[in-house]
């Protein structure tokens, strides 16, 4: 097999640039990008459009009669752990919200869905995070806080403990409405 050599044209030589450091008066080229610090963790928060109804739970849905169909067969079990991490919230804290007890979870790991009307409680408490968050324009940091502080229109009482049951969850929605048509309460 006869070798086949590559013609290229001739090298062309450098030009100096004129005023140019010379290569031992460059610097370093430093990234504008800061180091994360132990003290702000970087920022490993999912993508979550909290316009798209079921993001924040991972299961997106066109009307909540499609909503229904989803809950009835039952919410993946990863959904827990979607909304915690769109949320902020803790897995713990979505687990006592949703009232999904220790034992059930580990038994849905196994099945890979929740039942029907854990599905249903997740679902609401993902409602309202969606809702709270989108009265805040999208800050999740200002909606959790929000839902964990008590609040004087609701009895002082914090709007996600209220999401624990659905008529909880109606108020706290309707508040929200409230506050987004400027609503005094």
């Amino acid at each position: 097999m006869a070798k086949t050599k590559v013609l290229r044209g001739p090298k062309k030589a450098r030009r100096p640039q004129l005023n140019a450091p010379s290569p031992s008066q460059r610097r370093p080229v430093v990234s504008q990008r800061r180091a994360p610090s132990a003290l702000t963790p970087p920022d490993r928060t999912p993508p979550f459009d909290y316009a798209q109804p079921g993001d924040s739970i991972g299961v997106r849905y066109d009307s909540l009669l499609h909503a229904v169909d989803i809950v009835k067969s039952g919410l993946p079990i990863a959904a827990v752990s979607r909304l915690a991490e769109t949320s902020g919230l803790t897995l713990e804290r979505i687990k006592q919200v949703a009232r999904i007890s220790e034992g059930s979870f580990s038994r849905r790991k196994q099945t890979g869905r929740l039942s029907q009307d854990e599905s249903e409680r997740l679902f609401r408490v993902g409602h309202v995070f969606e809702r709270a968050v989108a009265l805040h324009d999208g800050d999740r940091d200002g909606a959790r806080h929000w839902l964990e502080s008590p609040i004087p229109s609701l009895g002082n009482q914090r709007p996600l403990e209220l999401a624990q049951t659905e008529p909880g969850a109606r108020e706290v929605e309707d508040l929200i409405g409230r506050i987004e048509h400027g609503v005094v309460s």
